[in-house]
Parts: C-alpha cells; structure tokens; sequence
C-alpha cells in the first residue's frame, strides 16, 4: 500500500512510480534498452501532458450522487447507466448525500463499487490511475451526511471547552477521520473558518467555534489535525471568511481592511500550517471586489467569490501565498444564476442550460478554482448527457484557445499532487476495491481491534468521546443556588418546543435514572408522545410537555400546563431560537412559549431554569432567569438510540446509535448534580432592549462576555 504523507508536508515534489502508460504514450526508451536505474518515474507534468482536453477537464469535475431515477442512490449495481457513465470520464471526485447513506456496512460498499468503477475506466482509457475524492460534509454538529456516525457536539460546543479546546478539536478530527477512513471516504468538506463579525447577524450558527479569529484558527487546523491521523482530506471554507456556511446571504458589505482583522486572518493562519484544499464562499464582496459586465450587456455588477479572480488569485493565491487546491461553492445553487445587489443574470445564456453552467465553470477556472464542486447532481441519463456535455464543451474551448490550455493544467497537476500526496495514486482504486478491510479501515481499525467498519462508525468509543466533550461544554450563565435539583423526592416540568425535543429529554431523564444519577422509581411522564416511565405512585415526578403545534409553525400551550407548573418544585425550558434580531420577536411563537412558561413559573414562584440548546442569543431574553445554561447544540435531540439487544451489547448499541445529539443530555446530566458545568461563553452575547414600537433591538452593552461561565 502507499504509505501517505501528513498534509503539513510539501505539496511539490512528491516522486511518482506511475507506469508511463497514461494514454497509451510510450516512454522515450524501451525497458530493454535501459536498466531499472536509467529510466526515470514520470512527471505528474508529463501525465498531464499525455491526457486529452476531455479527460484534464474531467479531472476537475466533483459531482455528485444522491438519486436515481427518484429512488435514493444506495447500490451502484441498481444504476448501471451511471456505473457506465462513470467509467467513460474519469472525474476528481464525486459528492456522497444522506440519501445514499443506509448503514456503515452498505456505504462502505458504495464507496469500493464506486472507486472500482473509476478503476476500470482508468485502465480502458489507458489515463493515469487514479481513486476518487469521496466527499461528504460530516462537520460535526449540525451538518452531517452520515446518519449512523457520531454527531459530535458541534464547532461552537468546541470553542467553549475553554483551554481544553484544541485537544477536544483535535480528538473530534480524529474521530470523524476514523470513521470516514473505516468506509473509505478520504475527503471531508470541513471545517469552516468563517468569522462572524456581526453578533446581531442572522448567520451565527453554532458551526462557527467562536468569535475570536486565532480561536477559530486554531481549532480549525486542530479538527484537520486530527482527520489527518486516518488521511483523511480537510477542506477549510469559506474563504475569504465571512458567514458560516449554513445561512449565507448572497452579499455583504464588508470592507477588505475588515475582512483582513477578520476572515482573512484566520485563513492566513491555517494556510501557514499546512491547509490543502480551500472552499470559496459563493457570497459576493461588492465593496471591494472588481464589476463585470452582466447579462445585459449594459449593467456592471460583482460575481460570488467562486468566481472572483480578485478574491481566488490576488487574495488567497497571492496575498496569503496559497499553492493547494481550491474547491469552488456548490455550483449547483440557484443563487449562482444572478447578481446578488441587482438581481440581473450573470451570464448571456440561458440559466438552466449546459450552456449557461459552462460559463459558470470558465468563470470560476478562470478566477483561479481548481476544482468544480458539484456542477451537477447525477440522478437520471438526461443529467450524465448534460454533465458529458459540459465536460466536452469545456475541452472544445481549450482546443479553440478560449479557455487556457495552461490555466487547466496547471489545476491539474494540483488536483494530481494532492491525490499522490494522500495516496490516491498507483492504482490505489483497485486496491481498495479487491482489498476493502486493508485499505478502507485505516486508523479506526488500530484504535478498535477490528476492520469491521460497524464497531468504528458510531462505536461505543466514540460515542464515550463525544459525551466527555460535551459535559466540558456546559455552561453555567445564571445560578441562584437552584442548581443542582434534587435527584429525588422532586416534582420537575420540563417544558420543551416539540416532540422531538419532548423524546430527547425522556431518552436523557431514562438514561439517568438506569445510571442512578436521579431516582431509578423516578415517574418520567412524556405527555407529549403519552408515554410513561416508572411507578405511578412515585414520589420523583418529571413531566414533560411541548409549547408549539405538531408542525412547529404556531404556540400550542396545553391547558393542563399551568396546572401542572404549580405542582411543580423546578421548571426546565428549552429554548431555541436561532439568530437575528427577527428572532427574537415576540411574534416569534417558540419566544411566546418561553416566554408564557417564565410568566408562570413567577406566578407561582417556581424556580425557572432556561436551557438555551442552541445558538445562546436567546438567553438575553430571558436574562431575568434563575438559572441560564448553555448546551450549544439542538440537531440531532429528537434520535433515540433502540435499547441493546441481549447479546454483546456494545455491538448492537454501534448499530442503533446514530448521529444523536449529546449536548442536550449533558446538559440534564448538569442540572441534577451528575456532573459540574465548566463550560465558557465562546462568543459575546448582546444585551436587548424593547422600543416604543414594541419591538426588541440589540443594545451596545454586552450582557455577558467571551469566556463567561460559572
């Protein structure tokens, strides 16, 4: 096998064993004219050289696979249109989804059937040997593509483990680079290095990790760090670093000198220590990048980063000196069909066409991207015609001089030199194909015993992992003396947005009765699925009950509610609201729900604890609160692992956990004494203030600071 090389090592460089064969050129001498000693490795240069227009423009192309004939794209062998589409071309990489995704087992074999195929195409075109770039967006936190791998606890989680939050970043990286290794994905499109440089922003998101440039650096390169432990390939966006990747808008006003205190910063500082593939936003800079002559002919406007040659090449290649691979934006989004301020179109022709997504892809090779991410989802013939048209389109503007023949190859041989870099070179595609527990396992199988890839996706392990870090993560704003409550003898509602949160408080209450931390007779009463735990006389009673309807969209207060809140010794809220100031309107129905159990637990001076979930700006709300914990994370909260099965039950608890969300319970584990909040702010959270109009606004006075916690 190929030994593989840590990403922090050179780029350039790298001797290549590859056989002469690529195109069918022959090598300037015969192997019986020379001995083993005279004749030379190929260049990756000369590899390029010897490919067709066609097949350099494929090596840039990273599509991706979730359907296929509207049915979820789970077995390759049930699409053999595409297996055959993807033999004839010889694409970078292709983009995995949820729906592909049943267990570990079946991904796995997804991905060596996928590679397979790139393999055999490889050797009928006679091209350069190649694997893929297997790409999934396994973050951590919310975004997830892997539904039976660990979640983890999420960016911002991270960032408020205090001075333990670059080991916690670094062991997170390597879980995920584990359990991507086990099933043969090599390459994560993670970890953001956006800044948020507005904490009013409707973009802050708990996948940021903080508000603090070199805290995000450095848990970024922290969480690559650790993903490289399995080889596993980081993708640090979006550059140039403003947003978070889940919300963009499609343009902002920043100005480049904040742009360098901020975004830039923070890319500077991974690119200095070893980042190898860097995402660009598809947001638009329009106060400081270079106008184009839009659609119209008439009208000048500003192309989205991805397309920037000011942003791609002056800033990231020659400002901060980048010589890796950069991955444009998802280039299937509609957002890319026209201009964000003017709302003109972009480009001449028609949106929708092969047309049009060729000009899209000129502008961002141009801009200086190496790869194309996503120009298409493979899903039926009509998109495999549309993409092979694209690709020859492409290659026929080379040969006619419009697009750079030099230009594409030199992304190329980037694209090519990452690839040789983490072993993807060689004919490593067929190796994994004929040898899946050597080469699809990798660090996993040191650190569990096993090649099995179920007893390292979502193991046990990981899943202990992730609990620690999420009980370091708690955070502790407000505490009258009410917490800990009392495990026994205590009557407790927990008040929560919906059923899927309503299911993850009882999985959490039932977890801590089964480990003693509160009364194992405990009542746990689940009103809002009907369910209940525990004898009915018992004399610990934890109600749970919701605030919204069924669909979320409206207050839904139960009548027995307030009934219920006076038997109650505590009150525990669930509270998220995301961000932005709209947010946190009193028309806002999950702030009505809040906002009526806090007016009830004043009526009858019950105790009122608030458990912000998610992103913490809600606490400024509710900052009259008895207690104010923070937990940083909702995804996930409505999963319920099954109980083991009789048995090992390690093993069947790896093929029931799923991506379940840690936080939450941790967060319950702190509010009755099992464990000690010791948790920090990781951002600054801005007071409000009502007007005249009734509306809420963000005050310049900070209500509690970066680094808060108690």
């Amino acid at each position: 096998m190929t030994t593989c090389i840590t990403r922090r090592a050179a780029l350039g460089g790298i001797a290549t064993t590859l056989a002469l064969a690529a195109c069918g050129q022959p090598s300037a001498g015969s192997q019986e004219d020379a001995s083993p000693q005279e004749v030379a490795p190929p260049t990756l240069e000369a590899l390029v050289d010897a490919m067709s227009c066609e097949q350099m423009v494929a090596q840039l192309v990273v599509p991706a696979l979730s359907m296929w004939n509207e049915q979820p794209l789970t077995d390759l062998a049930a699409a053999p249109e595409l297996a055959d589409a993807l033999r004839r071309r010889q694409y970078a990489g292709i983009v995995l989804l949820p729906s592909n995704v049943v267990d570990a087992a079946q991904t796995a074999t997804l991905v060596r059937t996928l590679q397979a195929a790139h393999a055999e195409g490889a050797a009928d075109a006679q091209t350069a040997p190649t694997s893929y770039f297997v790409c999934v967006e396994q973050a951590g936190g919310a975004r997830v593509t892997l539904p039976m791998a660990t979640r983890g606890v999420g960016n911002m989680a991270l960032g408020a483990t205090g001075s333990e939050a670059v080991q916690n970043a670094i062991i997170s990286g390597q879980v995920v680079g584990e359990e991507l290794s086990a099933l043969g994905i090599n390459t994560n499109l993670a970890p953001d290095v956006d800044v948020i440089r507005d904490l009013a922003s409707p973009d802050l998101s708990t996948d940021v990790f903080s508000t603090d440039v070199e805290t995000i650096a450095s848990l970024a390169d922290a969480f690559a760090d650790g993903e490289d432990k399995s080889s596993v390939i980081s993708t640090f966006g979006h550059f140039p670093g403003i947003g978070d990747g889940a919300n963009m808008p499609s343009s902002t006003p920043v100005t480049l000198n904040a742009l360098r205190e901020t975004g830039l910063a923070s890319f500077a500082s991974v690119i200095e220590n070893g980042a190898e593939v860097v995402r660009v936003s598809g947001m638009t800079f329009s106060a400081f990048d270079n106008e184009h002559l839009l659609a119209d002919g008439e009208t000048r406007g500003y192309y989205p980063a991805t397309m920037s040659s000011h942003i791609v090449t002056n800033l990231l290649r020659e400002e901060l000196g980048f010589d890796g691979v950069v991955m444009s934006a998802a280039l299937h989004m509609d957002r890319f069909l026209e201009e964000a301020d003017t709302h003109l179109q972009l480009f001449p022709t028609e949106p929708g066409t092969v047309e049009y997504a060729v000009a899209m892809a000129e502008a961002c090779l141009q801009a200086g991207c190496d790869l194309l991410l996503l120009p298409v989802d493979l899903t039926n013939v009509d998109q495999i015609g549309f993409l092979d048209a694209y690709v020859s389109i492409l290659a026929a503007h080379i040969d006619e001089g419009t697009l750079s023949r030099e230009l594409v190859r030199s992304s190329v041989i980037r694209v090519l030199s990452l690839k040789e870099k983490h072993g993807l070179l060689q004919g490593n595609a067929s190796q994994q194909a004929e040898e899946p527990a050597d080469s699809t396992a990798g660090a996993g199988a040191a650190v569990n015993g096993s090649n099995d890839v179920a007893s390292i996706v979502g193991s046990q392990q990981h899943h202990n992992i992730e609990q620690d870090i999420a009980e370091q993560a708690i955070t502790m704003l407000e505490n009258d003396g009410i917490v800990p409550i009392p495990g026994s003898n205590v009557n407790v509602l927990f008040m929560c947005a919906n059923a899927e949160e309503a299911a993850g408080v009882e999985q959490a209450l039932v977890q801590l009765a089964e480990s003693r931390a509160i009364d194992t007779k405990a009542l746990i009463k689940n009103n809002v699925a009907g369910t209940t735990t525990g004898p009915k006389d018992a004399r610990t009673v934890l109600s749970i009950e919701r605030y919204l309807n069924a669909e979320g969209t409206a207050l839904e207060y139960p009548k027995n509610t307030t009934e219920t809140l006076e038997k109650a010794d505590y009150v525990v809220c669930l509270s998220s609201v995301g961000a932005g100031v709209e947010q946190l309107q009193d028309s806002n129905p999950r702030i009505q729900g809040v906002s009526m159990a806090r007016v009830d637990a004043k009526k009858a001076k019950v105790p009122f604890v608030l458990l912000s979930i998610d992103l913490p700006v809600d606490v400024a709300r509710f900052s009259d609160a008895e207690v104010i914990m923070c937990a940083y994370l909702a995804a996930g909260i409505g999963i319920v692992p099954e109980k083991p099965a009789s048995g090992d039950a390690s093993q069947s608890r790896n093929a029931s956990f799923g991506a379940v969300n840690a936080n939450v319970p941790a967060a319950l584990r702190a509010i009755f004494g099992a464990i000690a909040p010791a948790g920090t702010l990781p951002i600054r959270i801005l007071g409000l203030r009502k007007g005249e109009d009734g509306r809420w606004a963000y005050t310049k006075k900070t209500l509690y600071e970066r680094g808060a916690g108690r």
